[in-house]
């Protein structure tokens, strides 16, 4: 018999086969189960209480510039309207309903929808029992790694002071664009059905930990 493409219900419960095992699905881990099987992913599907209220224009023009200061975006995009640009992002459905991605990428406040898109940062001691002090980054996940780091770079790292002559240096602890593009990845690759991100900031190295997978073998 053929494998199935579709959870398997029996008795309330759902359940799919991987290798030799058999395993039960519920709630997100069903949802993106059914989701991956019709070709589309999460963040594809309409937000069907979100509207363009939530979406913050500041959050649009961010992109905007940024976008065309790396040659990416035509600069007449600046006089675009907030939906214009979200719907030539893909960000909308064929009504104009916004995408899991957009409230994500440009709202005022997603964790009124999406309670775990934060980045929680917490200062150890000796272990993760030693927790010193913490905090929590919440808004959109577009500008998220820029909070983070302002956030590191004020509380949680040091730039050792060093002068050649009478020139005065500052470098941070760790390569800036190695900490960027941890940020970026682990804020990208977040499941955001899952729990918060997490980093661990001790003496002697950094952890960061998300919820999230590798794709899938075609």
């Amino acid at each position: 018999m053929a494998p199935s493409d579709v959870p398997i219900s029996y008795k309330g419960k759902y359940y799919f086969r991987s290798g030799s095992t058999l395993q039960e699905l519920n709630g997100a881990a069903l949802q993106n189960f059914v989701l991956r099987k019709m070709g589309r992913s999460w963040d594809e599907v309409t937000n069907d209480r979100a509207t363009l209220k939530d979406i913050d224009r500041e959050a649009i023009d961010y992109f905007i510039r940024k976008g065309i200061e790396a040659d990416r975006i035509p600069d007449d995009l600046r006089e675009a309207s907030t939906e214009e640009v979200l719907t030539s992002l893909g960000l909308t459905d064929e009504n104009g309903g916004l995408t899991n991605a957009a409230v994500l990428l440009f709202g005022k406040n997603p964790q009124r929808y999406y309670p775990s898109a934060v980045f929680k940062i917490g200062r150890f001691g000796i272990d993760e029992a030693d927790l010193r002090f913490q905090d929590v980054i919440e808004g959109n996940i577009l500008q998220m790694a820029e909070r983070v780091m302002d956030v590191l770079k004020a509380k949680y790292l040091i730039s050792p002071v060093r002068f050649e002559g009478m020139q005065r240096y500052e470098k941070l602890e760790l390569p800036k664009e190695a900490l960027r593009e941890i940020l970026y990845n682990a804020i990208a690759h977040k499941d955001y059905t899952g729990p918060d991100i997490q980093m661990h900031v001790y003496d002697s190295s950094i952890e960061i930990w998300n919820e999230g997978e590798l794709p899938e073998d075609p």
